[in-house]
């Protein structure tokens, strides 16, 4: 068998030892996550020109999980939630029921607990259309920008055809 050199041999036990640390050190900086499950509806209006020259009434429901986590001194650090949710558009008569997806939100406080971003990521909204298209949004949006409003397209990522979306709902 062939002998190692000094340096390998060296770097192989440094590299055990960081392992083996690294294996038996738990986050002294951070508690266990608070998870609990959610069920949400919720029912609201999208002004005119906010999305469509026309209100909508929006309503969703969901479920999901929430984790919370916090550091040792008990300060938020961050938030996730794991969610599917489905959304329902109506405006002029008309109704459009959006297809349930999965929503996947991250949020980070600063140093005094403050949330500082909710990054949505992924699908932000799909619904099929009557003209037998589908709108798709999907992308990311940190609610924070958006003052915790409903946001219909993605700050970065693929914004669905709005125009197509309004024509369906408009009078």
């Amino acid at each position: 068998m062939k002998c190692l050199g000094t340096k390998w041999s060296k770097w192989l036990v440094s590299l055990f030892a960081l392992t083996a640390l690294a294996l038996t050190t738990s986050p002294a900086s951070a508690n266990p996550p608070t998870i609990t499950p959610l069920n949400f509806a919720f029912n609201g209006t999208v002004l005119a020109d906010a999305l469509c020259p026309f209100d909508i009434d929006i309503s969703a429901v969901g479920t999901g999980t929430e984790r919370d986590y916090t550091d040792r001194d008990g300060r938020p650090t961050r938030i996730e939630f794991h969610l599917v949710e489905q959304d329902t558009f109506s405006a002029n008569g008309h109704v459009l029921v959006g297809d349930p997806f999965v929503n996947v939100q991250h949020g980070q406080y600063d140093e005094n607990g403050n949330l500082i971003h909710l990054y949505e990521v992924g699908v932000i909204e799909r619904v099929s259309l009557p003209n037998g298209m589908a709108f798709l949004s999907a992308g990311r949006v940190d609610f924070v920008d958006h003052d915790f409003n409903f946001v219909f397209t993605p700050d970065r990522g693929h914004s669905g055809n709005v125009d197509a979306f309004c024509a369906a709902l408009a009078p």
